[in-house]
């Protein structure tokens, strides 16, 4: 059977991950409902236990037929049935969340098991993916360059129209006063009226500067959640090329190993067969089969350095590393 794509585990994986977050929430909710009844319950026990407690307070050690004290401990019998009835519908509700809290588990396992049997794409797949990743990342970088340019758009400034407004003020006054040069006001119309235009196309400017810079916002936090899901797959895909990586080594690792303990019976076999006649030789394959030596993986000799360390594992760690970035994929943090 051929195994799906990366893009379409990936998307099962998501579509699992959404269920299973759906289902959580339904998990939450009986969760808040069970712990309701449970205090319904509780509350109700209280009352009937207060009812009885009342009854037995007030009873007469001798039963009469008062009119009053029947009609009394008809109220309290009353009280104590209505306590009872709270009880037992609070127990029906708290069954039906406990019947629904067990069948929610049972799908949530169930959910969690096909999320965690999802496993495959290769590493052209993994590359591909990675290169999705850090051209979403390139793209995000020049959204934010381009707010940077646009936000830093200069504020429209009104001060000359202002002077200009000032001047006008003084030369309408001395017009209306009789002083005015000839030509004078008109001149200074025009000029208010041209910085009046300049001033109204920054602030147009400058408006669509700032409306460009919101969409551009808006652009980037799109890219930007792209950016978050993308290395969220990634991180997902490396772990499924590392674990079926990983299958496939302890595959290989089983297979050494039985084929070692073949080795190691016949090197204990011929060891036995020569312990009388090649004593020394006898005695080298002890060393290398020693339980000792076998527990701690240190087996030495001529040739021979096989010795399981942190400096070994770190040596080994560095390797599969390497490996991974040689052909060319940049690993997780």
């Amino acid at each position: 059977m051929k195994t799906p794509a990366l893009p379409a585990l990936l998307s099962r994986h998501a579509q699992l991950t959404a269920q299973l977050a759906a289902l959580d929430e339904q998990i939450r909710v009986n969760s808040d409902a069970r712990d309701t009844a449970e205090a319904d319950r509780a509350q109700a026990r209280e009352q009937e236990r207060q009812a009885i407690a009342q009854i037995e307070r007030e009873a007469p050690k001798t039963p009469g037929t008062n009119p009053e004290y029947i009609a009394q401990e008809a109220d309290r019998d009353r009280a104590v049935n209505a306590a009872r009835r709270l009880e037992a519908e609070a127990q029906t509700r708290l069954n039906a969340c406990q019947q629904r809290d067990e069948a929610l588990s049972i799908q949530r396992r169930a959910l969690e098991q096909d999320r965690l049997a999802l496993c495959g794409g290769s590493l052209s797949d993994l590359l591909t993916l990675q290169d999705q990743i850090e051209a979403a990342r390139v793209e995000v970088s020049r959204l934010d360059r381009l707010i940077d340019e646009h936000r830093a758009h200069p504020a429209p400034d009104r001060a000359p129209v202002d002077a200009l407004d000032e001047q006008l003020a003084a030369l309408l006054a001395k017009s209306a006063l009789g002083e005015a040069v000839q030509g004078e006001l008109s001149a200074l119309e025009k000029r208010r009226a041209a910085a009046q235009t300049n001033h109204a196309s920054a602030t147009e400017q400058a408006r669509r500067a700032g409306l460009l810079v919101r969409g551009l916002e808006d652009r980037r936090a799109v890219e930007r959640a792209r950016v978050a899901d993308l290395e969220s797959q990634g991180r997902i895909a490396f772990a499924w090329q590392v674990r079926a990586e990983l299958d496939r080594t302890i595959q290989d690792f089983r297979a050494t190993a039985e084929r070692l303990f073949e080795v190691r019976g016949s090197l204990l076999g011929l060891a036995k067969l020569t312990e009388g006649t090649e004593p020394d030789l006898a005695r080298q394959v002890k060393a290398l089969t020693d339980p000792a030596a076998r527990q701690s993986l240190r087996i030495t000799g001529p040739g021979l350095d096989l010795i399981d360390d942190p400096a070994y594992r770190e040596r080994a760690t560095e390797r599969e590393r390497s490996r991974y970035r040689q052909a060319g994929l940049r690993l997780p943090e």
